[in-house]
């Protein structure tokens, strides 16, 4: 027969626990409060870009998945949905600035306009902004490689050097099809004029591929292509300064003909005036997004021999 386990009553039990009472443990460091550790070191900028696409959820266009948004240009197979640009992430004291700023357009425009803030993802964490350096270019998967060759060449031979903007002006525009309508801040012109100087070596990348520059002659396209945002008049026929702008907010409703301009609104005017013009962003790097994958062309650094490629 097997052997019972003798398991002692709860009376022995309770003797053998006080006759040997637990030891305390002597605090550790590890125990010691939060308050007491150094901050975290800053995150690395690549780190963004490792984390800038959302999990596609669907294979095709659907809008209900982006608050009733459609694609401008439809997914191609084969293709790598593209785009150059200058990639800003505001600090919760500048993202605390431009909330207010939406908040005063949302408070003046016609009643039941929804206007959606650009400075959150679909989980409420912050996104980043952009300054556009190219349309949205559709390339094939053979000519990914190449086309980042060209543009890293180019964009290191117009010889900027990591730069400051500012910003003025702010006004709504529409996409090509007026199916949505951007609230847009306008970029005044830097100091050495790099926005231009990036913005011809985007073009002349695209061109060589086959694809329209942005700004270019050959017709607009979508968010804001060629809105004057009236910072002052063209200097030259490639001068295309007030056209850099970067997108804060967007809306399916077209505004009414009062809130068209935002800056009619004294509420608004004063807060861009007292607040956001205060604010300056410095960009060190071009991104360039293909695909999912985003790429860092570093601004006044010459590529070394014996590198990986641009790819990896």
């Amino acid at each position: 027969m097997t052997t019972l386990v003798a398991y002692p009553d709860s009376d022995s039990e309770q003797d053998a626990h006080d006759a040997h009472p637990p030891k305390r443990k002597r605090p550790t460091p590890a125990s010691a409060s939060c308050n007491d550790l150094p901050p975290p070191p800053p995150l690395p900028a690549a780190f963004h870009d490792l984390y800038s696409t959302a999990t596609r959820v669907s294979t095709s266009d659907d809008p209900s998945l982006h608050a009733g948004r459609k694609r401008a240009i439809p997914h191609m197979e084969g293709h790598w949905m593209s785009h150059v640009y200058l990639e800003w992430h505001p600090t919760a004291a500048e993202s605390s600035t431009l909330a207010s700023l939406i908040a005063h357009v949302q408070a003046s425009a016609d009643a039941g306009a929804t206007i959606h803030s650009s400075l959150q993802t679909a989980l409420n964490t912050p996104a980043p902004l952009h300054i556009s350096l190219s349309r949205t270019l559709p390339i094939p998967t053979e000519t990914r490689a190449p086309f980042l060759t060209a543009l890293n060449a180019q964009i290191q031979r117009t010889g900027a050097r990591p730069f400051d903007i500012k910003f003025g002006g702010l006004k709504w525009v529409s996409n090509y099809d007026r199916t949505r309508w951007f609230l847009v801040m306008g970029v005044q012109k830097p100091a050495r004029d790099e926005l231009n100087a990036l913005l011809r070596a985007c073009n002349r990348t695209a061109k060589t591929h086959g694809f329209p520059e942005l700004y270019g002659k050959d017709g607009a396209t979508s968010e804001g292509e060629g809105i004057d945002m009236g910072l002052g008049k063209l200097e030259a026929a490639d001068d295309h300064s007030a056209a850099f702008h970067v997108s804060l907010a967007w809306s399916l409703e077209a505004p009414g003909k009062d809130a068209r301009n935002p800056l009619a609104d004294k509420v608004v005017r004063e807060w861009m005036e007292d607040e956001v013009l205060k604010i300056a962003v410095r960009f060190d790097a071009v991104k360039v997004k293909i695909g999912n994958a985003v790429h860092a062309v570093d601004l006044g650094k010459k590529r070394e021999s014996g590198t990986k490629g641009i790819l990896g």
